[in-house]
C-alpha cells in the first residue's frame, strides 16, 4: 500500500512538467480572457462608430445640404412661380425623407429627434406650397409675413440637423477617448502579465534542468556510444524516474540494434551471393531489320530467342498470334475465342 502511495506521488518529470505548463497555461489563458474581453468592447464601440455615430453625422450633413437646396429652389418658386423650379424643389424634398428613413434605420436612432424633424420639415413644405399658390407680389406685406414663417421653420430644421451631428460627433470623441482607455489598461495588464508568465517560466524551466541535466547527459553519452556501434559500453542510471526508464529502454534497444547489426551483415553478404548469380540484359543491342538476329559482342549474329536465354533467365515457347495464323493457314478466331476457316 505504502509503494503504491510512493509511486502515486512520485516527484516524475511528467509531473514536474506538468505543474510547469500548467502554471504557464492558467497564466497564459487569463491573459487571452483579458485580451479577448478587452478586444471584443473595442469591437462593440467601434461598430458603433463606424455603423451609427459616423453614418449619423455623414448624414446630417447631407440633410443640411439638401435642405440648402430645397430653400433656394422654394424661394425661386416663390417669386417666378415656375413649374420646372417646383419639381426641383419636389425633388430635394423627397431626398430629404430619403435621408431621414437613413437615419432612422441605423442602430440607437435618436427617433423623437427625427419625429420632430419630420414634425418641422412637413411643416415647411407646407408653407412652401400654399406660397406657391398664392399670387400676392414678393414685395406684400402676406408674401413677407410668409417668408418669415418659412424661415423661422427653416432656422429650427438648421438647428435640429446641426444639433444632431454634434451629437454623433461628440459620442464618437468620447468612443475613441474610450477606446484609447481600455487600449492603454490592457497593454499594461497584459504586459504585467506577460512579463510575470515569463519570469514563472524561467524559474520552472530553472528548476526542472537543474534536476534532470545529469540524466541527460549521461543519456546523452549512451546515445554515442551506440551511435558508435558500442552497444556493450552504456553508462548507468539509477534514478527512479522516467530518464531511468528511459536508460533501461535504450539498453534494451542496444541489444537490439547488436542483434539487427549482426542480421544486416548476413543479410548483405546473402545479396551478393544472390546479386553474383542473377544475369541481366543492358546496353545498346544491334538487331537486324529483316530477321530480328541479334549481334552479340563477338561479331556474330544469332537467334533472338538465342541470346536472350543466354543473358538472362527466361525461356520461350512457340507459338502462332491471330495475323500470322489467318496469314499462313487461313485460320482466324471469333470474339469468344474459337477457330474458324475462311
Amino acid at each position: 500500500m505504502n509503494r503504491t502511495i510512493a509511486q502515486l506521488f512520485r516527484p516524475t518529470i511528467a509531473r514536474r512538467l506538468l505543474l510547469g505548463f500548467l502554471s504557464c497555461g492558467i497564466l497564459t489563458i487569463l491573459i487571452a480572457l483579458i485580451a479577448l474581453s478587452n478586444l471584443q468592447r473595442l469591437n462593440e464601440i467601434n461598430n458603433r462608430i463606424i455603423k451609427r455615430d459616423i453614418p449619423l453625422a455623414e448624414t446630417a450633413n447631407e440633410m443640411i445640404d439638401t435642405l440648402l437646396a430645397q430653400d433656394l429652389y422654394g424661394n425661386r418658386c416663390l417669386i417666378l412661380k415656375d413649374s420646372e423650379t417646383e419639381a426641383l424643389f419636389l425633388k430635394r424634398v423627397n431626398e430629404f425623407e430619403r435621408l431621414r428613413r437613413q437615419i432612422a434605420d441605423l442602430p440607437d436612432s435618436p427617433e423623437l429627434s427625427l419625429n420632430r424633424l419630420s414634425t418641422l420639415h412637413k411643416e415647411s413644405n407646407h408653407l412652401y406650397k400654399t406660397g406657391f399658390e398664392k399670387t400676392e407680389d414678393f414685395s406684400s406685406l402676406a408674401f413677407q409675413e410668409h417668408d418669415r414663417q418659412v424661415r423661422r421653420k427653416q432656422e429650427k430644421l438648421f438647428e435640429l440637423l446641426k444639433e444632431l451631428s454634434r451629437a454623433a460627433r461628440k459620442d464618437q470623441n468620447e468612443r475613441s477617448l474610450e477606446t484609447l482607455s481600455i487600449g492603454r489598461s490592457s497593454f499594461l495588464t497584459i504586459s504585467g502579465l506577460s512579463i510575470g508568465g515569463l519570469l514563472l517560466g524561467f524559474f520552472i524551466a530553472v528548476v526542472i534542468t537543474h534536476n534532470i541535466s545529469r540524466s541527460i547527459k549521461l543519456l546523452e553519452l549512451s546515445t554515442r556510444e551506440i551511435s558508435e556501434g558500442k552497444f556493450d559500453r552504456l553508462p548507468q542510471i539509477r534514478t527512479q524516474d522516467e530518464l531511468g526508464d528511459l536508460f533501461w529502454a535504450f539498453k534494451r534497444m542496444a541489444q537490439r540494434l547488436k542483434q539487427v547489426e549482426e542480421e544486416r551483415k548476413r543479410l548483405i553478404q546473402t545479396l551478393r551471393d544472390a546479386l553474383a548469380n542473377i544475369k541481366r540484359l543492358q546496353g545498346m543491342l544491334p538487331i537486324c531489320t529483316s530477321c530480328k538476329k541479334i549481334r552479340d559482342d563477338k561479331g556474330y549474329w544469332n537467334q533472338l530467342e538465342a541470346y536472350i536465354e543466354e543473358h538472362s533467365e527466361a525461356e520461350f515457347t512457340h507459338g502462332f498470334c491471330p495475323d500470322c495464323m489467318k496469314k499462313l493457314y487461313g485460320i482466324s478466331s471469333d470474339d469468344d475465342g474459337n477457330l474458324k476457316r475462311e
